[in-house]
C-alpha cells in the first residue's frame, strides 16, 4: 500500500501527498488504550496528545512509549494510568516542568512543506529526536503524524524521479544538438565552397587572398566544432571513439593563431605562439580532440 502511494509522487509533491496518521488522545486517556491502538495498527508511528478542546499539545512516539513500558514496573504503572502520568515522568526525566513542556520538541510542519525541506529540518534535530515522527498541520488546522521512515522513502523516490527527468532532458538535449548540427552544416558548407571559388580569382590582391584563407580555415574550424558537438552526443550515449590520424601539428597551431589573433588585437593584446625546437611537426592522434 505504501509503495503504491509513493509511486503517485511527483517532483512537485509536498507533505500533503504522504500518508499520515491522525490518532489523537487526551491526557486522561489510559495507557492501555494507546497500547491497544499500537497493537491494532503496527504502522502507527505515535499518538498526538490534545486538550479537551482539540488543541495540540504534542505527541509521544511509539518507540518512546514502548521504551517506557519496558522499564521496571512500566507495564503496571503506565498501562493502568492516564497518559498524563507518562508525560509527566518524561518531562521530569528531561529536566523540564509542566506536562506539555516535554512534548514541545516535536517538529510541526505545514502540509505544503516540500519533502526535501521537511527531511532537512527533521535531520537537524538532536540525535535523540532525529527519527521521531513529524507532526504535519493542514490548512484546516487538523494535524497528522508522519513517520520518518515514510518521509525518507519519499525523498528517495523523488531522487529517482529527478534522475529520470535529468536523463530525459539529456536525451532531448542530445537529439537537439544532433539535429542543429546537421542544420548548421548546410550553410557552412556553402560558405566554404564559395571561399574556394573566390580563392581561384586571380584578380584578388595578396591581402584579400590572405583574408579568404582565414575565412576558409575559420570555417573549417567551425565545421570541426560542429562535429565536436555531435561527438558530445556520442559521449553521453557512451559511444565515444578515438579517430587516430597523422597531421601537421605546426599547421594546426598556426591556424589557431590566425583565428585568435584578431580577437587578441581587438583587446589590445599581442598573441605569441612559441614552439620549442624539439616540437615534432607530424604527430599521430585524434586531431579534433
Amino acid at each position: 500500500m505504501l509503495a503504491q502511494e509513493l509511486n503517485r509522487l511527483t517532483l512537485n509533491s509536498s507533505l500533503a501527498d504522504l500518508p499520515s496518521h491522525d490518532f489523537q488522545v487526551s491526557l486522561t486517556t489510559l495507557g492501555e488504550v494507546v497500547a491497544q491502538k499500537f497493537k491494532q495498527n503496527p504502522k502507527l508511528p505515535g499518538v498526538m496528545i490534545t486538550t479537551t478542546n482539540g488543541q495540540l499539545m504534542g505527541m509521544i512516539s511509539k518507540t518512546l512509549f514502548l521504551e517506557w513500558l519496558s522499564r521496571p514496573y512500566g507495564v503496571e504503572i503506565f498501562l493502568r494510568r492516564p497518559i498524563e502520568s507518562l508525560c509527566r515522568m518524561i518531562a521530569e526525566t528531561q529536566g523540564v516542568t509542566g506536562v506539555g513542556t516535554g512534548l514541545d520538541n516535536c517538529l510541526v510542519l505545514s502540509t505544503t512543506c516540500s519533502i526535501d525541506d521537511a527531511v532537512e529540518l527533521a535531520l537537524k534535530r538532536s540525535a535523540a529526536l532525529v527519527y521521531q515522527p513529524v507532526v504535519i498541520e493542514g490548512p484546516d488546522g487538523r494535524h497528522g503524524l508522519l513517520d520518518m521512515q515514510v518521509l525518507l522513502l519519499a525523498q528517495s523516490k523523488l531522487f529517482d524521479l529527478a534522475k529520470q527527468a535529468a536523463d530525459a532532458a539529456n536525451k532531448a538535449k542530445s537529439e537537439f544538438l544532433a539535429n542543429m548540427s546537421h542544420e548548421l552544416r548546410t550553410p557552412l558548407n556553402s560558405i566554404l565552397g564559395f571561399t574556394q571559388v573566390m580563392g581561384r580569382d586571380s584578380s584578388l590582391s595578396t591581402e584579400q587572398q590572405q583574408h579568404l584563407g582565414i575565412i576558409s580555415r575559420s570555417g573549417e574550424h567551425l565545421l570541426e566544432l560542429i562535429n565536436d558537438i555531435l561527438e558530445m552526443s556520442k559521449i553521453e550515449a557512451g559511444r565515444i571513439t578515438l579517430n587516430k590520424t597523422s597531421f601537421d601539428l605546426h599547421r594546426l597551431l598556426d591556424n589557431l593563431k590566425e583565428m585568435l589573433q584578431l580577437k587578441a588585437l581587438s583587446k589590445g593584446l599581442q598573441l605569441i605562439v612559441d614552439y620549442t625546437p624539439d616540437l615534432p611537426q607530424y604527430v599521430q592522434t585524434d586531431e579534433r580532440k
